[in-house]
């Protein structure tokens, strides 16, 4: 009799006919498992041990662990407005260059630039999908010079996280 299998930390158990079976001579059973590492960096390699009548086989189990990459631009200069007034807007896309489903949260504040539409916000992006953000410079009145601002979303995938952000610039005229 096989007893309960319990996958190694990095590998989650998506189908079991072998836990707590009889299994006859010449039969067998099924086990899936499906990596899903909680650092995602590296080749990882763990072994499955199969409890058995007393002796317990294992199984090496082995997979690549690879970080998700968003690719925005680093940064995007806007046409440049007088203050107290609002420029014209630009586009700026966000692309999901893995192969992981990505949660994107909303996007982070932003000072002297305004969100026009957001089609990242709380998005789930797919693998190679994109999303775009329009934006305009808008100073404040009394303002002058080069401002600055980030616009930014956290995003998840699986137990993972990270961030992407866009340096804005605008010059007030």
């Amino acid at each position: 009799m096989i007893g309960q299998l319990s996958p190694p930390a990095s590998f989650i158990l998506s189908s079991d006919t072998c836990s707590n079976a009889i299994v006859e001579p010449k039969k067998k059973c099924t086990v899936e498992l499906a990596f899903a590492p909680a650092t995602v960096q590296g080749r990882m390699s763990e072994d499955l041990v199969i409890p058995y009548n007393g002796t317990s086989p294992s199984e090496t189990l082995e997979g690549d662990g690879v970080a998700v990459t968003l690719k925005a631009p680093s940064l995007k200069r806007l046409p440049g407005a007088d203050a107290g007034s609002v420029g014209k807007t630009a586009n700026i896309r966000i692309s999901n260059r893995s192969a992981a489903t990505v949660q994107l949260g909303s996007a982070s504040g932003l000072a002297d630039f305004t969100i026009i539409t957001d089609g990242c916000a709380n998005a789930s992006l797919a693998p190679k999908a994109s999303c775009v953000v329009t934006v305009e410079f808008a100073p404040a009145d009394g303002t002058s010079g080069e401002l600055t601002s980030v616009l930014g979303y956290d995003f998840t995938y699986g137990a993972n996280s990270g961030s992407v952000a866009v340096t804005l610039k605008g010059k007030v005229e």
